[in-house]
C-alpha cells in the first residue's frame, strides 16, 4: 500500500485537498536484469514488495535492460540476501535507491479513509452508488470529517460526481430522503440501467436502493410471462417496468407520491412499455381494493401508452415493497379477494423487515406473519439482507 511510503496525515487534516496534494517523490531499492530475465524476476520481486494499486513495478532502462522495483522497507542487504534464494546474483544488479513519484492514483480508497477516519472507518467506508450520485449514512459523530469523506470518494471515482449524505432515517410518508449535498455537483437527477431497463428520476425526490437489484431480479423471474400483477408500492418502476419489458406481464402500478408516479409514467414511456402499465396515485390500501375489485369485474383500466387493458385472469400476482408496513396490507388483499367475490388466485409477494436478536429461526419468522395473513399457504421464503445486526429484509410469497 502506498501509504506505508508516504505521510498522509498533513494532507488529510487540510480543511480541502486536490489531486495535486497527494504528489510524493520517494526512493525504492531496484535490480536491473536484462529482458529475457524480467518474468523470473519479477516473480521474485513481487514477493518481496508491497502491492501498490496501479503501481508500474517493470520500467525501462537503457541498454535494453529493465528496472524491477522493490516497494518495501526492508534493510537492503536482507533484500540481496533474499534475492539470491531464488536468484543469482551474476544475473542481476542491485541498485539502493531509484527515485519513484507516487501520486493518488497509487492510494486505494480504504487507505485514504482510514488516514481519515481512523477507527472510525469501519463504519463510514460503505456507501451506495445511483448512477452519478454516492449516498451515504453518516452518523452525527462523522460530522467533523464527513466532507472530506466525500472529497475522497469523488477523487477516487471519476464516475461519481454528486456525494451526498441522509441526515434522518425514511419517515416520510413520500419516501423521500432528508438528504445534505457533501461534495460535487448540485445534481440529482440520474440515470439507471438494470435488467436492461432505464430509469431516470430524481434521487432526491423520491427512494431508489441499489442494493436490491437482486431482489427485482428474483422476484421478475418468478412471475410468469404475460401475467396480470398488481405493485402497490411501486416508486419509480423498478419492478413494474422490468415486468412488462422482460416478462410481458401487464402491471397496474400505484405509488402515494405523485412525483414516484411522474418519473413512472415517463421511464414507461422511455423502455416502450405505456401500453402495457396502468398508473395509480393513491393510498395503497384503496389501490388493493380497487383493483381486485376491477380484476373480479373484468373491467378495462386505462394505460400510460394512451390505451386501455381489459383485467381478465384467474391467476393474480401483487406485490407489496414498503417494508416497515407490507405486512399490514395483507388482510386489506384478503378481505378485499372475500368483499369482491373473487374466484381468482392470488400469490402475495411481500417484502418485509424482522427483528431478532440472532440468526434468522424460520419456524418463529412462520408464526409471526401468519398473524397478518391466517388460512394463507407458503409459497416461497427468502433472506436477502441484513440491514442491520438484528434486522433482516425479507421475502415471503403467500398464496391465497
Amino acid at each position: 500500500m502506498a501509504g506505508k511510503f508516504v505521510n498522509l496525515d498533513p494532507i488529510v487534516e487540510k480543511k480541502d485537498f486536490c489531486d495535486n496534494d497527494f504528489i510524493f517523490d520517494v526512493h525504492f531499492p531496484a535490480i536491473l536484469v536484462d529482458e529475457i530475465l524480467v518474468e523470473k524476476y519479477s516473480r521474485i520481486c513481487r514477493a518481496l514488495s508491497e502491492k501498490i494499486a496501479n503501481f508500474k513495478y517493470v520500467r525501462p532502462w537503457k541498454n535494453k535492460k529493465r528496472c524491477i522495483l522493490i516497494p518495501c522497507t526492508t534493510d537492503p542487504s536482507s533484500i540481496v540476501a533474499k534475492l539470491n534464494v531464488s536468484g543469482d546474483i551474476n544475473e542481476y544488479e542491485f541498485l539502493d535507491s531509484i527515485p519513484v513519484r507516487l501520486t493518488l492514483e497509487h492510494m486505494t480508497v480504504h487507505e485514504l479513509l482510514r488516514a481519515i477516519a481512523g477507527d472510525q472507518y469501519y463504519h463510514v467506508h460503505a456507501f451506495e452508488t445511483i448512477g452519478h450520485v454516492a449516498h451515504f449514512n453518516l452518523k452525527s459523530d462523522d460530522d467533523p470529517i464527513k466532507y472530506k469523506i466525500a472529497k475522497v470518494i469523488r477523487l477516487k471515482n471519476k464516475c461519481i460526481r454528486t456525494v451526498i449524505n441522509k441526515l434522518t432515517s425514511i419517515d416520510d410518508p413520500f419516501r423521500k430522503m432528508n438528504i445534505e449535498l457533501l461534495d460535487g455537483d448540485r445534481d440529482f437527477n440520474v440515470e439507471i440501467r438494470e435488467n436492461d431497463c432505464v430509469f431516470k428520476f430524481d434521487v432526491s425526490q423520491v427512494f431508489w436502493n441499489s442494493r436490491l437489484e437482486s431482489v427485482r431480479g428474483y422476484i421478475n423471474k418468478s412471475i410468469p410471462n404475460k401475467s396480470i400483477v398488481l405493485d402497490a408500492t411501486c416508486g419509480v418502476g423498478p419492478f413494474s417496468i422490468q415486468l412488462a419489458k422482460n416478462r410481458s406481464c401487464f402491471v397496474m402500478a400505484n405509488d402515494l407520491n405523485p412525483q414516484c408516479i411522474e418519473f413512472l409514467v415517463n421511464n414507461a414511456i422511455l423502455n416502450s412499455v405505456g401500453s402495457s402499465i396502468s398508473v395509480y396515485n393513491m393510498d395503497a390500501h384503496e389501490f388493493i381494493k380497487k383493483s381486485i375489485f376491477s380484476i373480479t369485474l373484468n373491467q378495462s383500466v386505462p394505460t400510460v401508452g394512451d390505451g386501455s387493458f381489459k383485467c381478465e385472469t384467474n391467476k393474480l400476482y401483487i406485490i407489496l415493497n414498503l417494508p416497515s408496513f407490507s405486512l399490514t396490507f395483507l388482510k386489506t388483499i384478503k378481505d378485499s379477494v372475500v368483499e369482491s367475490g373473487s374466484t381468482v388466485n392470488v400469490d402475495i409477494f411481500c417484502l418485509f423487515f424482522y427483528k431478532c436478536k440472532d440468526d434468522l429461526d424460520w419456524m418463529e419468522v412462520d408464526s409471526f406473519v401468519m398473524e397478518y395473513i391466517e388460512d394463507s399457504f407458503i409459497v416461497d421464503r427468502k433472506s436477502f439482507r441484513k440491514v442491520s445486526p438484528n434486522k433482516f429484509y425479507i421475502l415471503y410469497v403467500f398464496r391465497v
